[in-house]
């Protein structure tokens, strides 16, 4: 079986600038601004977060690499519509307009999954085997897939997306902590994390105490898994591998083994309002703050993404 492999080189790294390459995003959990200690009680957790919500939609020219930033991105992006049955996108630097219909079964789903050694931790212990138990219910979803995951849950991912018979809806990219840009930080984080745990002072006057055993603020190597989300979706856009219209990320473990939050039979048929982010509770604060025209925010509870975004509500059970 032919593993390949995604090396840092391959996998470009998002900043600040996006290209104009039509690139359509809906996120699970967006926070880079996430420490360990330095927690902001306005501001959820990481393993909190990780449950968030929030789709990114930007129109540009299909063959157009030229990059805006972020003041341009939010005013080259067309006004909502209030017909959400058709709508009309009038392409950058180009006379083509392009009619879409909705709803539409145009998403790729994107996640990943590495072994940090979790099932060693003596708080919030996680072994593998139990991920993979809780990924089975991603894996049976009948769309397409993007799956960064390593050496220790390749053959398990690709081998119960055959199973399910999936794979040619599926793409595997083999890689490594190592690969992820963040990963240059760790040395950095690891010695953040020990001064502050270290650090009762601040722990008792101004820090929340229940926070210092949260994997955020134990694991360096979890802060930069967590934290690299965007940076999978944003490659997957660029990759983009079925040419799809809409990119989501969902948590490997989404759901946490319940297959309740799950469409019943599999088919996940989304339903996104264009030229948004919708954002389910509140995440990305600064972001929001700032380009306030950019994001729909939707109220819900953790598990509630498949549900709240669905054109069929009758394959859910409340």
């Amino acid at each position: 079986m032919e593993r390949p492999r995604v090396v840092a080189k391959h996998l470009l790294e998002p900043t600040t600038a996006i290209p104009c390459k039509s690139v359509r995003i809906w996120t699970r959990g967006i926070n880079n601004n996430q420490t360990s200690g330095r927690q902001n009680n306005n501001v959820n957790s990481c393993s909190n977060y990780s449950s968030h919500q929030n789709h990114y939609h930007a129109n540009g020219a299909h063959n157009n690499y030229d990059y805006y930033d972020f003041a341009n991105l939010a005013t080259n992006i067309p006004d909502p519509t209030t017909d959400r049955s058709r709508i009309e996108i009038h392409l950058p630097h180009s006379k083509e307009t392009v009619r879409h219909e909705l709803p539409r079964d145009d998403v790729t789903i994107v996640t990943a999954l590495m072994d940090i050694g979790r099932g060693e931790w003596d708080r919030y212990r996680r072994p593998l085997e139990q991920y993979h138990l809780f990924m089975e219910n991603l894996l049976s979803l009948q769309n397409y897939m993007v799956i960064f995951t390593d050496e220790s849950s390749y053959s398990f991912v690709h081998k119960y997306r055959k199973n399910m018979g999936e794979i040619h809806r599926t793409k595997i990219h083999l890689i490594t902590l190592k690969d992820l840009p963040l990963s240059r930080h760790l040395d950095a984080a690891t010695k953040i994390i020990e001064e502050e745990h270290n650090n009762d002072k601040l722990w008792r006057s101004i820090w929340d105490p229940a926070m210092k055993d949260h994997p955020e603020a134990r694991s360096a190597e979890y802060d930069v898994l967590v934290n690299s989300k965007t940076y999978f979706l944003y490659n997957a856009t660029l990759e983009d591998p079925f040419s799809t219209e809409f990119f989501v990320w969902i948590d490997a473990g989404y759901g946490h083994g319940n297959q309740s939050v799950f469409p019943y039979n599999n088919k996940w048929k989304p339903q996104f309002p264009r030229n948004k982010i919708s954002v389910i509770k509140t995440v990305l604060v600064l972001v929001i703050n700032s380009y306030p025209q950019l994001f729909s925010i939707t109220h819900g509870d953790w598990f509630d993404a498949f549900r709240l975004f669905s054109s069929d509500q009758s394959q859910y059970g409340r």
